[in-house]
């Protein structure tokens, strides 16, 4: 059976990959990433490991986007549900946390832990 799958920080790394295995095996997929050349390429390396692939783009940053505006509406256009959640997104200051300000923690803790709210199912 299908599951309805979203992956945050899919433009590379872990998160392409698992967008990439999920749609090969035939999951619908809502890929969520800043980079929307990097979605347009992965979407069409999904395709090309399935041509019945259902991969959704939508080129979002967690970190500055109004989620409740934005990123809901469009993820309720895609799926009735969602049956697995990747936060696979993050921020990264190169520096020891003792030496992380006020300022820079502020601006990575959006995307580190921001929490996408899905609908139950009954």
């Amino acid at each position: 059976m299908a599951k309805k799958v979203i992956v945050t920080g899919a433009s590379r790394g872990i998160g392409f990959e698992l967008v990439k295995k999920f749609a090969e095996a035939g999951h619908e997929v809502i890929a969520l990433s800043r980079n929307s050349d990097r979605l347009e390429q992965l979407k069409e390396a999904c395709l090309q490991l399935n041509p019945q692939a259902q991969v959704h783009i939508f080129p979002f940053d967690l970190a500055k986007g109004d989620i409740a505006a934005q990123l809901m509406p469009f993820i309720e256009s895609c799926f009735q549900h969602v049956d697995i959640l990747i936060n696979n997104a993050g921020a990264l200051i190169a520096k020891p946390f003792t030496e992380i300000n006020a300022e820079e923690l502020e601006r990575i803790y959006p995307v580190s832990y921001t929490h996408l709210r899905a609908h139950e199912t009954p």
